[in-house]
């Protein structure tokens, strides 16, 4: 199972988050952003960002990462059983490094 590994905490915990973008590839070319239907504290956006990337990868996905070269692992050759979930398209991607806040909304940066 899939969490990123904190450089910083997400200690604001206030219910203000809207939405949250974050990296679905390796090299950030591709984002995706959740939308709430209610406001969340930072740490249960992010553990709504995990619970995505901890889901079966796609073929839509795979494809997308492919066209983008938003690939660690393999380039074009990788296959959806190797990347059989959301997360493993991040290669050693998951340190989360910066929350950037813009009124409801809330994007991370992860490094390696």
């Amino acid at each position: 199972m899939f969490h990123y590994s904190l450089s910083i905490t997400p200690d604001n915990v206030e219910r203000y988050v809207s939405s949250i973008t974050f990296d679905i590839g390796r090299y950030g070319s591709l984002t995706k952003t959740l939308i709430f239907d209610r406001f969340l504290t930072e740490r249960e956006a992010i553990h709504a960002a995990e619970a995505w990337l901890n889901q079966p990868m796609t073929m839509d996905h795979l494809q997308k990462l492919k066209e983008e070269g938003d690939l660690f692992c393999g380039g074009e050759d990788v296959t959806i059983e190797e990347l059989n979930y959301n997360w493993k398209a991040l290669g050693d991607c998951s340190f989360l490094e910066r929350i950037d806040r813009q009124n409801h909304e809330i994007t991370l940066f992860c490094g390696s």
